[in-house]
């Protein structure tokens, strides 16, 4: 039993610890995952009907998951004038992978390997 004077025992993790935990929770997400692996098998931007239609998956549930992601800083987004058949003219927005996606599945590489 803890006296008012014993201090219960503490795990002291690093900062860089701390935030790799909720990342990691972030991107082994399923769905979350294919959307990373799509993106990062892309060499342009893809914006949410692109991204659904190459996983298979429901285009509002893409957009929750890459808003998500936007959120933790792994995807960037940015607006642009579509020019494919079925948006031409229309803004959507286009996303990627972050440079700070890049540095996480390097550091899990190495952690990994």
């Amino acid at each position: 039993m803890e006296g008012p004077t014993q201090k219960s025992e503490e795990v002291v993790m690093k900062s860089s610890e701390k935030q790799s935990i909720p990342i990691t929770h972030i991107i082994t997400h399923p769905m979350r995952y294919k959307i990373i692996e799509t993106l990062s098998k892309q060499n342009e931007p893809m914006f949410i009907e692109q991204i659904a239609d190459k996983i298979g998956a429901d285009r509002r549930l893409v957009s929750f998951h890459l808003a998500t992601m936007m959120e933790h800083g792994l995807v960037e987004g940015e607006y642009k004038v579509s020019e494919l058949p079925a948006s031409k003219g229309k803004a959507v927005k286009y996303y990627k992978l972050s440079r700070k996606a890049e540095q996480v599945f390097s550091q899990l590489a190495k952690i990994t390997a």
